[in-house]
């Protein structure tokens, strides 16, 4: 055993979980996750931690304000670390009785916690499944017309905040997703 610490996010949230973890080419730690209430699945705050190879923390950055007047829950959340050791962070929170229910927020994290890059789309969330690689965002998602008929849409946002999409109507992809535990992992496109 190297370290070991116990950190909670002084907020009136029942607990803290983590969702994701990396560690950088000088061993220093970071944690993305969620405080939240015992009665919901995704309530609550968004934070980040990261640690120096000895334990200490470099920085603690809440995503909200830790008295409550934002907590919310998440449809969806993802982060990566990038080479240069800033991580990109990308999150739906969900907005209830709003017609603006997919705001995807995209946050750049510096090295030392500070915001360096902050921007928001609007992009359809049904079963929406994503992945950042390279500071480009990836996002496939289902959309269903009046008739329940359903293409899917693949996005990419880069680095620039540039937003492509492209409609995939293909039935054989539609059954190729439909019957199988497609990740983007295993789907390739070239813009």
């Amino acid at each position: 055993l190297l370290w070991q610490h116990v950190i909670s996010q002084p907020t009136n949230l029942s607990y803290d979980i983590p969702e994701k973890s990396f560690i950088n080419s000088n061993d220093e730690l970071y944690i993305i996750g969620r405080s939240s209430l015992n009665q919901s699945y995704a309530n609550g705050l968004i934070f980040v931690l990261k640690y120096d190879q000895n334990g200490n923390i470099i920085y603690n950055l809440p995503l909200g304000n830790i008295d409550g007047s934002d907590y919310r829950d998440y449809n969806y959340m993802n982060a990566d670390l990038n080479n240069d050791g800033t991580l990109s962070l990308v999150y739906d929170p969900t907005e209830y009785n709003s017609p603006n229910d997919n705001t995807f927020n995209f946050i750049k994290i510096g090295n030392f916690g500070n915001i360096i890059e902050s921007n928001t789309h609007q992009i359809p969330n049904n079963s929406i499944i994503g992945m950042i690689k390279n500071e480009e965002h990836y996002f496939l998602s289902q959309v269903y017309d009046s008739n329940y008929n359903s293409t899917f849409n693949f996005y990419k946002i880069d680095n620039q905040n540039n937003l492509n999409s492209l409609t995939i109507s293909n039935p054989e992809f539609q059954n190729f997703y439909a019957n199988s535990a497609a990740s983007l992992n295993w789907i390739y496109f070239r813009f």
